[in-house]
């Protein structure tokens, strides 16, 4: 196996708890026989800057084995932020606000969605529609 791979494989079991290909193929939405290619071919460029995204970790360390000068962390991944579950709270809460034909002031959308993204963390993005309504309420 490429050594790139080894690395990329090493990362998303530490930092995404991720132990298959197959759910590494999927959390980087790509196809199995991707990352078949990469493990005998090396990770492409492209893929390089995906993964790096992805996963927090430069895309020299993926491809080398070697730390540039360090870049510092987004703010979501400093607190371990879930991107996908980020990104249903976000567009959940939009609709809310839409169906309901609200305009809440900037600081009240971002505390519901600090709201929301507590509550899909501890208890998933199932059934949305109730949460944001009463979430739209507290902070409407």
């Amino acid at each position: 196996m490429n050594e790139q791979m080894k690395r990329l494989y090493q990362v998303a079991r530490e930092r995404k708890g991720l132990h298959t290909p197959a759910e590494v193929a999927r959390y980087l939405n790509q196809f199995q026989q991707t990352l078949k290619n990469w493990e005998s071919r090396g990770i492409s460029q492209k893929g390089l800057h995906l993964a790096s995204e992805k996963l927090g970790v430069s895309a020299a360390w993926l491809a080398e084995g070697v730390e540039t000068q360090a870049r510092p962390a987004r703010p979501s991944q400093q607190r371990g932020y879930d991107r996908e579950i980020l990104r249903e709270t976000v567009l959940g809460l939009e609709r809310g606000i839409k169906r309901r034909g609200l305009n809440p002031a900037p600081e009240k959308r971002a505390e519901a969605v600090v709201l929301l993204y507590e509550h899909y963390s501890a208890n998933g993005t199932g059934d949305q529609n109730d949460i944001i309504e009463t979430v739209l309420r507290l902070v409407g």
